[in-house]
């Protein structure tokens, strides 16, 4: 099914409903026997759209409608897809906070928004009023546990009669979404998906991903649920804390692929690993896996060869891209393994394959503040292959602008002089001459050394060649000195430091990449949401 852009995305629900009624829309694990049998809760996807329906009608009664911002913290539930499904009835603009950042930015976000209503569950409504921070909003409500007084439950909405609603119509440029990205102080910056972003990129989703409605996907990130609902794709939820996607039971996720003979994946690479170790540590293949997508951050050496081997019949995909722009572009196990994954090893960067259909990128040169094109337009500042600069890209699904944040629109998008909006990605990158797309890290992560610019991901995978090294991150610090810090494998050895720094610094020199100092720490800092990129920003604040 193809939707306009100008279409409220929730048609693409209606669709499947009247075409599969019956077919499973999501399962979720409630249970867990000692024998390792599991419970499921299923909605068809006819029962999706009436329970949808339903909540969207109790909403509306309750004065939620359209423009109206409704912050969520729910995690991935029924109650949370029931949810945000019902305000994209109602173009109610979903304000989505990850549940693990801070009080402060939670205010933040909060007063970027101007929400109506509230939704989490009980302690997130317990700690907003403790702190004051809900005070300013009209309506609460609250999933998967009682609600207090002044609180709706929702659960107790879904069930509720109240006058049906008809599905809001929308013009491309409504908010659909707004899901903050990065910002710990200051104004949030919230990425405006809106519901002509959210058809788009769901199109640019289904061409890479290659979805059928004959597949059955196991996605660990809560954004392909919604693109599985648009394509008629069964979504069983893995069991897992989104959080720290590296502590889940591998046995619990292989018996949920057996369960329902899931045929693709989506997941990061820490989600991955364990269940990868556990396949090849007992001989077990994923025989109906078709298709593995694992992105986020970069895939640690060996995780794809340990793919390979765990899919007899299909294949492992990395994808790049960010909140702004995904997918970005796609790289297939089999050319990582064979070709790339010795270049990165060198020091070459991470190669993450070639660009996404509807993808147009460039590099240019590295530009502190706003970019403005002048008269020679891109020739200025364009670079050539082989030569590392800022990331830019464009297209059909990639954002144009933040929510009430001109600021940060000035300082990451660029108008050409055609009118076409560009995104500065904020990585550091390079294309080779197959055309496909190196990057080298983040651009305020570069480290000025002397007379050269040092990369963190080429010096970074240098540090790894050496067996120790588990984690390995390069800072700067003041006075342009090259800060090599690293998290061993067996951090308790603290005896073996100095060796260890002794060959970091002679390796490091003789592979041409020379830093003036090592340090080592416990464990390395990694990004909350897939436990895989390495958290510069915090690991500089841990040195002082």
């Amino acid at each position: 099914m193809t939707l306009a852009t100008h279409d409220n995305v929730i048609r693409y629900l209606s669709h499947w409903a009247s075409v599969s009624p019956t077919k499973p829309a999501l399962v979720f694990p409630r249970n867990v026997s000692p024998s390792g049998t599991i419970d499921y809760q299923q909605l068809s996807f006819e029962q999706l759209e009436d329970r949808v329906n339903r909540l969207a009608a109790s909403l509306a009664a309750r004065g939620i409608g359209r423009g109206d911002a409704v912050v969520v913290m729910i995690p991935m539930s029924l109650e949370l897809y029931s949810l945000l499904l019902a305000l994209l009835k109602l173009a109610a603009p979903i304000v989505f906070i990850d549940p693990w950042v801070g009080l402060d930015q939670i205010k933040r976000c909060i007063a970027l928004t101007s929400p109506k209503a509230f939704a989490g569950v009980p302690l997130i409504q317990l700690l907003g009023r403790a702190t004051g921070a809900l005070k300013d909003i009209p309506i609460r409500l609250t999933a998967r546990g009682p609600a207090r007084f002044g609180e709706l439950q929702l659960e107790q909405l879904i069930e509720a009669t109240a006058p049906a609603v008809e599905t809001a119509a929308v013009q491309p440029d409504d908010t659909a979404l707004i899901t903050f990205t990065t910002g710990s102080t200051g104004t949030p910056k919230g990425a405006n998906r809106t519901h002509g972003f959210l058809v788009a990129q769901h199109q640019a989703l289904s061409r890479e991903l290659g979805l059928t409605p004959e597949d059955v996907d196991l996605p660990a990130l809560p954004i392909f649920i919604l693109n599985n609902l648009a394509s008629g794709v069964t979504s069983v939820v893995p069991r897992m804390k989104p959080s720290k996607p590296s502590a889940i039971d591998p046995r619990v996720i292989i018996r949920q692929i057996q369960d329902w003979g899931v045929t693709t994946a989506v997941g990061s690479p820490a989600y991955f690993a364990p269940i990868a170790d556990h396949c090849l540590a007992h001989g077990l293949s994923l025989d109906t896996v078709r298709a593995v997508f694992t992105g986020g951050g970069p895939v640690p050496p060996g995780l794809l060869g340990k793919l390979r081997k765990v899919l007899p019949n299909g294949s492992a995909y990395v994808g790049y891209g960010s909140t702004e722009a995904e997918p970005v572009a796609l790289i297939e196990a089999a050319e990582a393994c064979d070709e790339t994954d010795a270049l990165a090893e060198a020091g070459h960067g991470t190669c993450v394959g070639r660009l996404a259909h509807g993808i147009s990128a460039k590099i240019i040169r590295r530009i502190d503040g706003p970019v403005a094109l002048g008269p020679q337009g891109w020739e200025a500042i364009e670079l050539g292959t082989g030569e590392v600069g800022e990331l830019v890209v464009t297209g059909e699904h990639v954002g144009k602008d933040y929510y009430r944040n001109p600021e940060a629109v000035l300082a990451n998008k660029i108008r050409d002089p055609h009118g076409t909006l560009w995104h500065r990605m904020g990585d550091l990158a390079y294309f080779d001459v197959q055309e496909r797309l190196w990057v080298v890290g983040r651009v305020n992560n570069a480290v000025q050394h002397g007379d050269r610019t040092l990369y963190p991901l080429q010096v970074e995978a240098i540090a790894r060649q050496l067996p120790f090294v588990r984690h390995a991150a390069l800072i700067e610090r003041p006075g342009a000195r090259a800060i090599l810090v690293v998290a061993p494998h067996a951090p308790g050895q603290w005896w073996q430091h100095r060796t260890w720094k002794e060959a970091l610094l002679a390796h490091m020199t003789g592979r041409g990449a020379p830093v003036d100092e090592v340090r080592f720490i416990r464990r390395m800092p990694l990004d909350p949401r897939h436990n895989a990129k390495i958290d510069h920003a915090k690991l500089r604040r841990m040195l002082g």
